[in-house]
């Protein structure tokens, strides 16, 4: 579909696509589609089109901080409840 956009010469199309994409990586994903996405992303881009490439590196990194950060949290509450 992304690939698509390119086709229709339409001013912002492209932009607005990969806002809904970043949106969704968001919110609708997990653990389970999340490799299948970038996989599918991956294989219907060019490879010189960074477009959504580059929004699933950035989505990817952002999932990685919060995880670490829920990692910290969840570790801390543990050593709070241990300690007297």
């Amino acid at each position: 579909m992304y690939a698509l956009v390119d086709c229709m010469f339409i001013k912002g199309l492209k932009g607005l696509y990969k806002r809904k994409v970043e949106q969704e990586l968001l919110l609708q994903l997990n653990a389970s589609s999340f490799p299948s996405v970038i996989v599918e992303i991956y294989k219907s881009t060019l490879s010189q089109d960074r477009g959504l490439r580059d929004l699933v590196v950035r989505v990817t990194m952002h999932l990685s901080r919060v995880a670490v950060q829920a990692d910290y949290l969840l570790l801390d509450q543990k050593v709070t409840m241990i300690r007297p």
